[in-house]
């Protein structure tokens, strides 16, 4: 990928120095008893102990394909499963064709293949809310209930039961068992149990496991029970294998109840890669305080076009009581549209740090105090989950 050249925002104003200082380290002449004591080592590295608050502008990118539930590494362009997906994989041209997966192949399922999708060997952690009795005013927002999980902890709260039961024949039902888009109940797995649909399955709550002859593709040539084992989680297995990496599990296995916990905190606030996003890095920023100054920004605005606007926008501040509300509250309610402007997106991050206002955001919340202090440490942070594209030269 081509680097673009730095914008000219970027560039070092006349007067600027950057000044490197290598230090030597030197043994202090003490009794060898002193030195073999013990030491607390800095945590911090020695070249941002400058003694001032640092700065940090975290960018999220809010495209469109941060709304999909697989990453499989050929999913660039269009998610798993869908039309547009399966046509680039067949060599042709997908044109205007649908992006969203239709989730109806075992490999969307399979953790090995779909690194999005649900894997037993991953403890998820809840996320953290802003509570402003709480030590470091966050709080854990508690593990999503199994019987009553969001279908999306920070945008949609319709609940979803991911223990409901359906019934098909002894040939396993058509995938998905739900209706892709909205997760409602569809015709491939039925409601009842009747004498011709009396083999009971997970609507929900289920994954697949690799077990074929080479390396899985995701193709539609692998995609058979040949290739896969399948794991429901039902209430009628009482226990489940447990990977090293489990923190929530006996010694030995999972119980159901922990399984499906598990699985119920993936579906919430991990299943897809905005969900992953937001918990990741509430998680992430909760250990700063006051100490540090941090803003946030988004790629996109919230129409899904580059943002000029200065939509979603929080200055730089200290991280307190007050600050966390509003980095918090931004964060949790972006959603995804769009594409993936992320060079005018670090433009406008530089060009925030040369002036000391947000291109495009309004009046007095453009404004920050400490910015071009030559001395402070900044810092901007930008996730994204694929290529940039952008309407031009910045």
């Amino acid at each position: 990928m081509l680097r673009p050249s730095p914008p000219a925002s970027f560039a070092r104003r006349p007067g600027q120095r950057i000044a490197v200082l290598f230090v030597a380290g030197a043994v202090l002449l003490e009794p060898m008893g002193a030195q073999a004591a013990s030491t607390d080592l800095a945590d911090v590295p020695l070249a941002v102990q400058t003694g001032v608050k640092p700065n940090v502008l975290f960018t999220l990118d809010n495209s469109g394909s941060m709304g999909w539930g697989s990453v499989t590494g050929t999913d660039a362009h269009g998610e798993y499963t869908s039309p547009y997906d399966d046509a680039v994989r067949a060599g042709q041209t997908p044109g205007m064709l649908a992006t969203t997966g239709a989730k109806n192949r075992r490999a969307y399922y399979s953790p090995s293949y779909n690194r999005q999708y649900y894997d037993p060997a991953i403890t998820y952690l809840p996320p953290v809310a802003f509570d402003g009795s709480a030590p470091g005013f966050l709080a854990s927002m508690g593990s999503s209930e199994p019987t009553a999980a969001p279908v999306d902890a920070y945008l949609d709260p319709r609940l979803l039961d991911l223990s409901e039961r359906c019934w098909s024949s002894t040939t396993p039902p058509d995938l998905p068992r739900f209706n892709a888009g909205d997760f409602s109940q569809n015709g491939n797995c039925a409601n009842v149990s009747s004498a011709t649909r009396n083999i009971e399955y997970q609507r929900y709550a289920f994954y697949y496991r690799w077990r074929g002859t080479g390396t899985e593709d995701g193709s539609p040539g692998q995609d058979s029970d040949s290739n896969y084992d399948r794991i429901e989680i039902r209430s009628s297995t009482g226990s489940y294998p447990k990977a090293a990496t489990r923190t929530d599990c006996g010694p030995t296995s999972c119980s159901y109840a922990q399984e499906i916990r598990n699985f119920a905190n993936w579906f919430s606030y991990y299943r897809t890669r905005m969900q992953s996003a937001k918990t990741a890095l509430g998680l992430a920023f909760s250990v700063l305080d006051a100490k540090s100054r941090v803003g946030f920004s988004t790629i996109n605005d919230n129409l899904g076009r580059d943002n000029d606007s200065g939509a979603n926008f929080v200055p730089l501040a200290d991280f307190d009581s007050a600050q966390k509300q509003r980095w918090y509250g931004q964060l949790y309610g972006v959603g995804a549209r769009g594409g993936t402007p992320l060079v005018p997106a670090l433009d406008r991050a530089g060009r925030y740090y040369t002036s000391g206002s947000m291109p495009g955001a309004p009046g007095a919340a453009a404004r920050i105090d400490t910015v071009p202090l030559a001395c402070t440490p900044n810092y901007t942070i930008l996730s994204t989950d694929g290529y940039w594209t952008s309407r031009g030269s910045v």
